[in-house]
């Protein structure tokens, strides 16, 4: 790590950017693409691909959020006291019951550790790092939000976001329904029937939530809640009606889900859709409806 201060554990993060939280709220009281409504509620917009945030006391809560949707004081409990089931490259997870995970930042994850890094004592730059993986996090929660009524989106129970959500980064948390891993063990294991119908519903889920594009598309973004695949991971979302921005998503569902998954114990009458797929993908020419047409036509053998 750089000798500046990158390899600060998160107090000494907090500390490192104590002195620029102040001017930099004085900055945002100006900054009308901030905040907005000054002498009443006040207004975040994060993304114009989420809800809004509304200040409610000591924390933000997304415009229209449900009453069941719990708020901070769900999270009393320490995640000191938690096991740890998974950690990613932006996020770590915890179990706080059987039926119940709850997210958080993972400061000493890589990306918020090279971020630091690179900032080698740069007070603003540690800022920024802050910032960065605050408003990401926050912006995960907002997709939770919009997609709650998909079946292939997991429960939100409870999320917290404190009204000065980089200083207090350390508390922003989300607590969905819990779900098993879908790894290649699972899809190796189940029959070839059931790999064609975990395909087809993430397939339905991507045509659904058009016009988002999720670029960082990739297995490990889902998990099993009652046998239906649940999309967890809301990293790098955008918003495209161009059809051809969508395409790399094909090549990724092709090597996550297709190759040597479908192909494997495949039954005779699925032989020749399952050429013709391999044949348009080796050649470049699997487009997302000819994808999704082909996996019907499994689903329904």
């Amino acid at each position: 790590m750089g000798s500046g201060g990158g390899g600060f554990l998160l107090p000494g993060i907090l500390l490192t950017v104590t002195t620029l939280i102040l001017f930099k709220s004085i900055l945002d009281i100006f900054d009308g693409s901030y905040y907005s409504n000054l002498f009443g509620p006040k207004r975040l917009q994060l993304s114009p691909l989420i809800p809004a945030l509304i200040q409610s006391g000591t924390e933000w809560r997304f415009e229209n959020t449900s009453n069941k949707i719990g708020n901070c004081s769900y999270f009393s409990e320490s995640t000191k006291n938690l096991l740890e089931i998974n950690r990613g490259y932006n996020k770590v997870v915890f179990r706080k019951n059987d039926k119940v995970v709850i997210k958080k930042i993972a400061f000493n994850g890589p990306a918020f550790m090279d971020c630091m890094d690179i900032a080698d004592g740069d007070l603003n730059k540690e800022y920024q790092c802050v910032e960065t993986a605050a408003k990401s996090f926050i912006t995960e929660i907002g997709f939770l939000i919009k997609l709650q009524n998909d079946p292939n989106v997991p429960k939100l129970f409870a999320y917290c976001i404190p009204s000065d959500f980089i200083a207090h980064a350390e508390l922003l948390a989300s607590a969905t329904v819990s779900g098993k891993p879908l790894d290649i063990i699972h899809l190796a294991t189940s029959d070839w029937s059931e790999r064609v119908r975990i395909l087809d519903e993430i397939i339905r889920f991507l045509t659904r939530s058009r016009p988002l594009l999720f670029r960082d598309f990739r297995r490990q973004q889902f998990v099993l809640i009652k046998n239906q695949p649940s999309m967890v991971d809301f990293d790098d979302v955008i918003s495209t009606n161009n059809l051809t921005d969508h395409e790399p998503i094909v090549q990724k569902l092709y090597i996550s889900f297709i190759d040597q998954i479908l192909f494997a114990t495949s039954p005779l009458k699925a032989q020749k859709p399952l050429a013709a797929m391999k044949e348009a993908y080796s050649n470049s020419t699997l487009t997302f409806e000819n994808l999704s047409k082909i996996t019907k036509k499994l689903r329904s053998l």
